[in-house]
C-alpha cells in the first residue's frame, strides 16, 4: 500500500516521506541518524538521480547541504507521506 501511494504521488510532484530512522536498513546521512524521525523530500526525477521504488524499499540520491547522498528507506520505516494537498499516516505495527 505504501509503495503504491508513493509511486502515484511522486509522478505528480514532490512527496515528503516521514521516516523512522530507528528501523533496520534505513540509510540516511550521518547528521540525520541521531534523530528518531526525519522528513525527506523525494520526487520521480531529480538532477541527483531518479526515484527507485522497489518491493522492499525506496531509494534516491538527494542533496543535503549541497552534498548528494543516496538514501535507502525500507517501507516499514515510512510513517507518513505528505504532499502540498494531502497527508497519509500509516499505523505503526510492532512485532511482539
Amino acid at each position: 500500500m505504501k509503495r503504491a501511494i508513493v509511486e502515484a504521488l511522486a509522478r505528480c510532484g514532490a512527496v515528503q516521506i516521514h521516516v523512522d530512522t530507528t528501523v533496520e536498513g534505513v540509510d540516511v546521512p550521518v547528521h540525520l541518524r541521531d534523530q528518531s524521525e526525519v522528513a525527506i523530500q523525494v520526487r520521480q526525477r531529480l538532477p541527483t538521480g531518479d526515484l527507485i521504488v522497489g518491493a522492499e524499499y525506496l531509494a534516491q540520491r538527494i542533496a543535503f547541504d549541497g552534498v548528494a547522498y543516496r538514501v535507502r528507506i525500507p517501507w516499514e520505516a515510512v510513517r507518513a507521506v505528505r504532499t502540498k494537498t494531502s497527508v497519509t499516516l500509516f499505523e505503526e505495527v510492532r512485532s511482539a
